[in-house]
């Protein structure tokens, strides 16, 4: 006989219940739908660091060549007219090289630091090689510009592209590195979220 009295009283539990497990599940829904959108703009942040960290450092190292080969042409030139030309480019690129490593010192991370230093000093150190063929005269740039293309030009070229090459493996290994210690943070902090709201179900059940 008291069979009714028992179903009047478990179903609006049941509903409570079920009712509870469609909102824990909607909110579960939203919270991932949301966290899936945080990682994803961390992501495209971190991305777009990268990228423009990337290309600075590629622009630096397209002038670095560019230097050298106008450096040459220069020495190799017999007409004024010509030389002069030469001399123009190279001042522009030198120009562009100097902005170049000074927009990229303002963003840098702490470990680049001490490479980003040695970059300088080596960038200094040859550009400070390279205009002294400005002042020299047309015999001396023909007789002496192919030996100091060998022997110091392409040299110091290297030395410098070789720095730029370590600071872009550093950016790129950063890049890898935070993206995943993001991601794995914003997926501990769902898991929490995840446990509370499975944690919290029952006893509001």
């Amino acid at each position: 006989m008291q069979f009714p009295l028992f179903r009047k009283q478990t179903k609006p539990l049941l509903l409570l219940g079920f009712g509870g497990l469609l909102l824990l599940m909607g909110v579960l829904g939203v919270s991932a739908i949301s966290f899936l959108y945080r990682i994803d703009s961390r992501h495209e942040r971190i991305r777009q660091q990268f990228v423009e960290r990337n290309r600075g450092l590629e622009a630096l190292r397209s002038d670095l060549y560019l230097l050298g080969t106008h450096v040459r042409d220069y020495l190799l030139t017999a007409a004024p007219s010509a030389a002069s030309q030469r001399r123009s480019a190279f001042l522009d690129t030198r120009s562009r090289v100097l902005h170049e490593v000074a927009d990229y010192g303002a963003r840098l991370h702490p470990e680049e630091t001490e490479p980003f230093h040695s970059l300088q000093q080596e960038l200094t150190y040859y550009l400070e090689t390279l205009d002294e063929v400005f002042q020299w005269s047309s015999e001396e740039r023909l007789a002496m510009g192919n030996t100091f293309i060998e022997d110091q030009v392409l040299p110091k070229r290297a030395e410098v592209i070789t720095l730029a090459d370590h600071i872009e493996q550093l950016n790129e290994r950063r890049m890898e590195a935070s993206s995943f210690l993001k991601s794995a943070s914003g997926c501990s902090g769902w898991w929490l979220r995840l446990s509370f709201w499975v944690s919290c179900w029952p006893a509001s059940a």
